[in-house]
């Protein structure tokens, strides 16, 4: 279902020039760099909310599966705490990939073309 109605609109967004679409292309041209940040950020964010919700850094919660701890409702995050988590680690990659795209556009390497 998502994928058709994509295809479609993929000539259309293409054209599109606004800020959103701004944003996405700079995570577009850097797509290697934002995948390999991203999940030690995520998890860096995790301890940090850990710690501020709990006292405690608890870097055993992340020895095992991640779900061990989700049938305890004091382990769970709400859904609000969920999203501004979610929506600060965009901002911080988003200013890593800008900044990585500019440095890869203005000292070129030959291995980043493929980071």
């Amino acid at each position: 279902m998502t994928l058709g109605p994509s295809i479609a609109l993929l000539p259309l967004m293409e054209r599109t020039r606004n800020g959103i679409a701004a944003m996405l292309d700079t995570f577009g041209r850097v797509p290697l760099f934002y995948y390999l940040l991203h999940i030690p950020l995520i998890h860096a964010m995790a301890l940090v909310v850990w710690y501020l919700r709990d006292g405690a850094f608890g870097a055993e919660r992340f020895a095992t599966a991640p779900y061990v701890f989700i049938q305890d409702p004091q382990q769970q995050w709400s859904l609000s705490l969920l999203y501004l988590v979610f929506a600060i680690d965009v901002a911080i990659l988003y200013v890593a990939c800008r900044w990585y795209m500019h440095v890869k556009a203005t000292r070129p390497r030959w291995w980043m073309r493929y980071v």
